[in-house]
């Protein structure tokens, strides 16, 4: 969470998530006195019957947005807590072009209205960085690939934009790093992020 205070994260292959144990769920942490609680199992409808990934969350649990994925549909879901119960609160998915049909690391921005996320057009193949915004009515832009120096001819992943939305943090095995996946950091000249530090 924003805060520090919570961690949202997913368990796959876990015989206590909803249907088959192979399904991925969230579950959920709280750091208390600088220790972190065992997770527990965010309850339905949070949690589906198909495979759950967290994509954002509120400061304080107020609300949270889930990537849910099955073999035949992908959609984002809000749900704000009410109580105890967590309810819809709207569902929603950027249109997708052929080219970026693997689509993966949702991350959703504090307001709930930028979406930043990788895709590639295969599992195998290298991705890139894509990133829509969310109309007052509920649907979406039409994703746009960001522009070089953030993408490359190699693997960009795990994006997240900071809540100022000009600072990008994400991960590649371009060049000029130490081996593998490493962390790379970036910031916006301008809105609507035509140039890129």
């Amino acid at each position: 969470s924003p805060d520090g205070r919570y961690l949202y994260l997913t368990r796959e292959h876990f015989i206590r998530n909803l249907g088959q144990a192979d399904n991925a769920d969230i579950w959920l942490s709280r750091q208390r006195d600088g220790v972190w609680m065992p997770p527990v199992h965010l309850s339905y409808p949070v949690n589906g019957f198909a495979a759950d990934y967290p994509a954002g969350s509120g400061l304080n649990r107020e609300w949270v947005v889930t990537f849910r994925q099955s073999r035949d549909s992908a959609s984002l879901l809000s749900f704000q807590k009410k109580g105890r119960r967590w309810v819809s609160a709207w569902s929603a998915l950027p249109e997708l072009g052929d080219s970026t049909q693997y689509w993966f690391d949702w991350h959703l921005n504090h307001d709930q209205q930028l979406l930043v996320f990788c895709a590639s057009s295969g599992a195998d193949d290298s991705a890139d960085i894509y990133l829509a915004r969310r109309r007052k009515n509920g649907t979406w832009t039409l994703p746009k690939r960001l522009p070089a120096p953030i993408n490359s001819p190699y693997h960009e992943a795990t994006a997240f934009i900071a809540a100022d939305e000009r600072a990008l943090y994400f991960s590649s095995d371009r060049p000029g790093g130490q081996g593998g996946q490493d962390l790379w950091y970036s910031r916006a000249g301008n809105i609507p992020y035509g140039t890129w530090t």
